[in-house]
């Protein structure tokens, strides 16, 4: 029997105490996914950022066991001011307009397409209607509390842990997020591969609008996107090379017009 004197006792409480508050990994983790994506945090964008970082920080550092499913609406919560979101540009039945919380999508995006590539199993997910310019068409995924979620599997004989974490960026006026999937073990990893083709439905029209709110030249006021059609095929191979899954999904985005604000002559 190992008997420990009350210093030595109080040293090894103390060092429990540091580990557990400051969440110290003592074994290597290795990534089995990461995905990462960019977004503006300045001006307009401003608002947005604070969404971004709000929800990512409610995600980081989940963990699931075995078989174990997460949602992204129960761990993010409702987006309400109360909850500390603003108001930022959401996309809502095909249009952009401002909505509380808007950004989670581009949270919940980057997740989903950073739990493909760790070959995750995918329970619930939904496209955005129009493709969105931050991530490949039919790897992002649009979440509204209450109805409509990202919820993943853990297919893994292991504990994995989901890091979500802003990180600079070395385009100016910009930062990165980053999600990663992250295991104490990595021998069982799944391969995975994914191919994309597209092909345009409908080119963005273009609306040319003159404004006092533009004092001289013009201003690109929406960006806009093209209706779209993207075929997905997601390929997951076993750490040994054979196939476990090869799917084949169509997504159908519709396109949204370019406004540009120009002076009045």
């Amino acid at each position: 029997t190992m008997t420990f004197h009350n210093h030595s006792l109080t040293k090894l409480l103390l060092l429990l105490g540091i580990i557990l508050q400051h969440n110290i990994v003592l074994a290597q983790e290795c990534v089995l996914g990461s995905y990462e994506t960019k977004f503006g945090i300045s001006g307009e964008n401003a608002p947005r950022a604070v969404n971004l970082a709000l929800a990512a920080s409610k995600i980081d550092g989940a963990v699931l066991q075995l078989g174990e499913v997460i949602s992204y609406n129960d761990l993010v919560g409702p987006r309400t001011t109360s909850a500390g979101f603003k108001k930022a540009h959401v996309i809502s039945k095909g249009k952009l307009i401002d909505g509380i919380g808007g950004g989670a999508c581009q949270v919940a995006s980057t997740l989903h397409a950073a739990a493909i590539y760790s070959g995750f199993d995918i329970v619930e997910s939904h496209a955005h209607s129009l493709a969105s310019p931050y991530i490949q068409p039919s790897l992002d995924a649009t979440v509204s509390y209450p109805d409509l979620d990202l919820k993943i599997q853990n297919p893994y004989n292991t504990a994995v842990k989901i890091s979500v974490q802003i990180l600079p960026s070395e385009e100016k006026g910009k930062k990165v997020i980053r999600a990663e999937f992250l295991a104490i073990d990595c021998s069982m990893k799944r391969i995975v591969t994914t191919s994309f083709s597209e092909k345009i439905t409908k080119k963005r029209p273009v609306w040319l609008i003159r404004t006092s709110a533009v004092t001289k030249g013009s201003v690109i006021h929406q960006s806009g996107s093209d209706g779209k059609v993207v075929t997905r095929t997601i390929s997951i191979f076993r750490p040994d090379g054979s196939l476990l899954s090869n799917v084949t999904r169509v997504f159908t985005f519709i396109s949204l017009e370019k406004i540009v604000w120009k002076a009045k002559e």
